[in-house]
């Protein structure tokens, strides 16, 4: 067996009669099929964070997470097909044309041969059904507190390659579970997202916040954030 032909075995094609930009119809409706899969992660479906009920900003954090990690291994593969059926032969226009014949943009091609990966964000929609939910509770919209968490996440899954491994670190983000009462769905201004390290989660007695609270969040989410969250030192 030849150098190509292994290199076939290994993204999945026949090692016999290749024909890489014929298999890669198939490889790019498995693609498809998971990117919607690794969406699904972070919306849950019926059972999952739109279901309606109560929701905690720390599983808005965990289930990005989870959906931008899944999204990433699909990449990861459709990477690796790509680069495979290049190595035996295959022109690159005929594979963008493949794409492009599935309603897969240039971009999106462009970025998988690349090996650039391209991080899933929640839509208007999302973000409106949260709203939506909040108000139906009369509570308030906890998404507000996730999001700048998600866009620094975001921010540093950008640099992220699909040679190497998602070495994104969720305790890098995630906050500690609070109760949340009912209060005024009160607009925040927008608000910066620093890049930051690992930091400890222990919530300060003065500020009654974590420090990564207290490096994301602006002084009006800093506030929201300690009504949402009991008083430290109380059972």
């Amino acid at each position: 067996m030849g150098l190509n032909d292994q290199i076939a075995g290994l993204a999945g094609f026949r090692p016999t009669k290749v024909n890489p930009l014929k298999a890669m119809g198939f490889k790019i409706s498995q693609y498809q099929t998971g990117i919607r899969n690794a969406r699904r992660e972070f919306t849950g479906g019926f059972f999952g964070l739109l279901k309606g009920g109560p929701i905690d900003p720390n599983d808005i954090i965990t289930r990005y997470y989870e959906s931008n990690k899944a999204r990433f291994n699909v990449q990861k593969e459709m990477f690796k097909n790509i680069d495979a059926a290049q190595t035996l032969g295959t022109n690159p226009n005929d594979l963008r044309k493949e794409f492009e014949d599935r309603q897969l943009t240039t971009k999106t091609f462009n970025n998988l041969r690349r090996g650039k990966y391209d991080p899933y964000f929640p839509s208007q929609d999302i973000r409106a059904r949260f709203k939506e939910i909040s108000d139906n509770l009369g509570s308030y919209d906890v998404y507000k507190i996730a999001l700048p968490f998600l866009k620094t996440m975001r921010s540093q899954m950008k640099f992220l390659t699909l040679d190497d491994t998602f070495d994104i670190d969720l305790n890098d983000f995630s906050l500690d579970t609070v109760e949340t009462p009912n209060l005024p769905s009160t607009p925040m201004p927008a608000n910066v997202q620093p890049n930051i390290g690992n930091q400890a989660q222990a919530v300060d007695q003065n500020t009654n916040l974590t420090s990564t609270e207290m490096a994301l969040l602006s002084p009006e989410e800093q506030l929201i954030r300690q009504r949402l969250r009991k008083p430290t030192g109380i059972a």
